[in-house]
């Protein structure tokens, strides 16, 4: 299995998604007592998107390949 353009296209949309649910979840901590609304919790969510998403590349690659 190769790289293709509707697989990149995929993964941006997935990453752009799953970040923008993240931010708004860090906006709506904001109005939450006790909670804290920091941009670095985004990072961290979208870096674990990013993970997530490679993980699942790498084990569709895997999978092609037997």
């Amino acid at each position: 299995m190769k790289i293709t353009k509707p697989l990149v296209k995929v993964f941006l949309i997935s990453l752009g998604w799953c970040s923008f649910y993240a931010a708004t979840d860090e906006w709506r901590q904001f109005f939450v007592p006790g909670r804290a609304c920091m941009w670095q919790d985004w990072l961290i969510d979208t870096a674990g998107v990013l993970l997530g998403i490679g993980a699942a590349l790498l084990l569709t690659f895997k999978a092609k390949k037997r």
